[in-house]
């Protein structure tokens, strides 16, 4: 949109934090008033409409309207909690108003780098040559393959690195328990090895999330998941999330992890065959040092949440073996996932290789933060164990220590003599502000792509389209007569 010049008679006021008030004078006696949008937002294609900038009515009294704009562009995000300060830095287009994205007509889209090939799904049904029988609720990965293995990794009705689970402990009907499967989701597709699943804030649990698929070299997949809980509804204090992999018949349903005996923290760490009787029976792996309690209902039916087997992990990563390959979950410490298996969540042959996260004392409008990767690849003699251990660990070790942010030096802490930060740090202390703020340029997602019914302002009265900076004088002082007509001459 063109500017106004001089006086800003082409209806356009400068507010703070570089917020721009669109006025346009010629509908200031209808009904389709002002646009409130966000300066310097780039656009997202969704669905084939450019999202910029969300637009919000106000009274047709032009004196209240303005006022009403004003105060709309100081608090528009008052809808949605400020974040606090130790909010991670964005990663998904859930966070990050500058990432640009498209929806595409299918419910899946075909990933490919290197020697992967990944299917992102979102959860609706899918029935044809990509996905045969793939069944409603599940998402995530609904195929991986390799150039070595072309059959598919998971179970091919199901899915891997599949949102299962959001809990707060408390006994709840199925389709609460499974909202990620049954809430709609939106397939975002960022680029030729990204995808990302965008759920609105789910009916009963009100989360908000998306999830990042990003295909890296030598058959790495990262999964980020970032959530923002919008309502105060998980009665224990925690928020319990899950996620679920079904391994289509591999040779052995059990996983491989470093650790100790759940009752001696001071073992040396050794390998571990993690196996489990049956579903629900010793199935979740805790980090050595996670000593952390969950209160939840003695007649909680999930029940690879809060069994927990006789080891715990001492790095943050297991592997299972499928047909010659490896695939690999692997962790931030930080994180204090929590490793969890079923022989048969995918049916009988068929394994869940799981994991779960907790976030404990949350605070609604917080965004919360999961990056985890995860590894498939070849390996030289699947029947020994004690080769392929060493030859997985070896890949692994590389991907360890991912997506922590380094810590941040206290003013406190400086040197003496040191009087004011160097360069460097001054661009660092920049971009942590930057992290704050970034999340208040986009729309809160009630409002996002709800653009309205808008009259352009570069049409002439007439209807004909403003087409360049020439005609651009006579439309302004189109603007300008009937601002002063309504409102009465501007004093000079």
């Amino acid at each position: 949109m063109a500017e106004g010049e001089g006086d800003g008679s082409a209806g356009i006021l400068h507010a703070a934090s570089d917020v721009v008030l669109h006025i346009n004078p010629v509908t200031l006696a209808r009904d389709d008033w002002p646009v409130v949008a966000t300066k310097g937002l780039s656009s997202r294609r969704d669905s084939g409409k450019e999202i910029i900038s969300p637009t919000m009515k106000a009274p047709s009294c032009p004196g209240a309207a303005l006022l009403l704009c004003l105060t709309q562009a100081a608090g528009m995000h008052s809808l949605r909690a400020a974040p606090a300060a130790e909010d991670p830095p964005p990663r998904t287009s859930f966070s990050n108003p500058h990432a640009r994205f498209n929806v595409p007509d299918k419910p899946y889209v075909v990933l490919r780098r290197g020697t992967l090939e990944a299917v992102v799904v979102d959860n609706r049904a899918v029935d044809d040559d990509v996905l045969p029988g793939h069944r409603a609720g599940y998402h995530g990965l609904g195929s991986l393959k390799h150039d070595q293995q072309r059959r598919n990794l998971f179970v091919p009705s199901y899915a891997g690195l599949n949102f299962e689970h959001i809990h707060d402990g408390t006994v709840q009907d199925n389709k609460v328990l499974f909202e990620p499967r049954n809430a709609p989701m939106q397939l975002r597709v960022i680029d030729d090895h990204t995808a990302e699943l965008y759920q609105a804030p789910t009916p009963h649990w009100g989360l908000e999330s998306c999830m990042r698929y990003q295909l890296l070299d030598n058959g790495v997949i990262e999964l980020t998941f970032e959530c923002v809980p919008r309502r105060d509804t998980f009665k224990n204090g925690y928020i319990g999330l899950f996620w679920a992999s079904y391994i289509h018949q591999p040779e052995s349903l059990d996983i491989h992890f470093i650790g100790c005996p759940n009752n001696d923290a001071s073992a040396v760490p050794a390998w571990v065959r993690g196996v489990t009787p049956a579903h629900g029976e010793l199935p979740t792996h805790l980090a050595r040092d996670d000593q952390r309690d969950f209160a939840h209902d003695p007649a909680f039916p999930l029940t690879l949440m809060f069994n927990r087997s006789r080891h715990r992990y001492a790095e943050p990563w297991y592997f299972g073996v499928y047909r010659g390959m490896a695939f690999a979950e692997i962790f931030r410490a930080p994180d204090q996932v929590r490793l969890s298996q079923s022989p048969s969540g995918g049916g009988t042959g068929n394994p869940a290789w799981d994991f779960q996260w907790f976030i404990p004392n949350y605070r609604i409008g917080q965004r919360y933060q999961l990056v985890m990767r995860a590894l498939y690849r070849p390996v030289t003699n699947p029947g020994d164990e004690a080769g392929t251990r060493k030859e997985v660990s070896a890949s692994v070790k590389p991907l360890l220590n991912f997506g922590v942010k380094p810590p941040v030096e206290s003013p406190l802490t400086r040197p003496a003599g040191t009087l004011s930060p160097s360069e460097g740090e001054r661009d660092g202390v920049r971009g942590r502000q930057w992290e704050i703020i970034v999340p208040f340029f986009e729309p809160p997602s009630d409002f996002a792509g709800q653009f309205g019914a808008y009259r352009s302002p570069l049409l002439f009265n007439d209807g004909t389209p403003v087409k360049s900076a020439a005609d651009w004088p006579r439309r302004r002082a189109e603007i300008l007569g009937q601002w002063n007509e309504l409102m009465g001459p501007w004093p000079r």
